[in-house]
């Protein structure tokens, strides 16, 4: 999607007053004339400067040729009047314009690559987010926990989840997968999703199988008897549960022996280190992608694909 394109898609989020009505957090907000709009907050908003808050606030009337800024106070007064669905809901009709098939995106052998993996983060010190969210670490800091389906080729999210701050991760991932296969079943079943150690459980591979995603899942070296006792190399096990799952174990040059498990039957054996790689790593694959870091294996921008969905 061209630059051009999204900021249609963004204004007609910002214009729509449906925007407006879900996001303000009393009836009488906005109702009145003042200095900034809604709209033009949401703009501001977007403005990701790096300087001070109220040079930002000096520059902006310049572009939008509103006539005097208003102060740091007045837009901090201003911002609690509404919450952060504008900006989620901007991500979202992004994210479902983009996967519509209209645009070419990039593959990695023909598949969608995407991660799942959570985090914690702080919040300001506040009674009402400490009892909302909870408590984390040291010196009763409220937390929020967030887990993320995230496109690895693309460099950006699809579905975002913040919760808290005692939240399963593999119940999170759940959500996602039915995410993926509920709101882009055209994508879900050829896509293949990359997730770390601390995800795989015998109830997380059952709902793979059952779904048509494809998934490549690190194990650590205590998960279940059947995937630790493989071999080296390429090997086919059956799980307690009668799940079916195919086991790579390679030596890293660490000394580490990796183990990967997974349902992409037909994949040749050496490809799997490259592939499991993405999920940390992004690299310039073209002009038409974000920039990519480098994974810890090895060059492989050779080995992504442009391709029409």
């Amino acid at each position: 999607m061209n630059s051009l394109k999204l900021l249609e898609l963004i204004k007609k989020v910002l214009c729509d007053p449906e925007t407006l009505l879900s996001a303000k957090l009393k009836a009488s907000a906005f109702t009145r004339n003042r200095k900034m709009s809604f709209i033009r907050a949401l703009c501001f908003l977007l403005d990701m400067r790096k300087t001070t808050l109220q040079t930002r606030l000096n520059i902006f009337p310049q572009k939008t040729k509103e006539d005097e800024p208003i102060s740091q106070q007045a837009f901090s007064k201003l911002r609690a009047n509404f919450d952060h669905s504008p900006l989620e809901t901007m991500v979202r009709v992004q994210v479902r314009e983009e996967y519509s098939g209209k645009y070419e995106l990039p593959l990695w052998h023909g598949f969608h690559l995407f991660g799942i993996d959570g985090t914690y983060l702080q919040l300001p010190m506040d009674d009402i987010l400490a009892a909302k969210y909870g408590i984390r670490g040291r010196g009763d800091r409220p937390s929020a926990g967030v887990s993320v389906l995230y496109d690895v080729l693309h460099g950006w999210a699809l579905d975002p989840i913040i919760t808290t701050t005692n939240m399963n991760e593999r119940d999170e991932c759940e959500k996602h997968i039915n995410f993926l296969c509920q709101q882009y079943p055209h994508i879900a079943r050829n896509s293949i999703i990359l997730i770390d150690r601390g995800y795989p459980s015998l109830d997380l591979l059952k709902i793979f199988q059952n779904s048509v995603l494809k998934y490549l899942v690190r194990c650590s070296s205590k998960f279940i008897s059947e995937i630790n006792d493989a071999p080296l190399g390429d090997s086919i096990v059956v799980l307690r549960n009668g799940v079916r799952v195919r086991v790579i174990k390679f030596v890293l040059l660490s000394g580490e022996i990796e183990i990967l498990a997974t349902n992409l039957f037909e994949l040749p054996e050496s490809q799997f280190p490259e592939l499991y790689s993405l999920r940390w790593g992004k690299m310039p694959i073209s002009a038409f992608c974000p920039i990519y870091r480098y994974s810890r294996y090895a060059d492989i921008s050779a080995n992504i694909q442009i391709q029409r969905t």
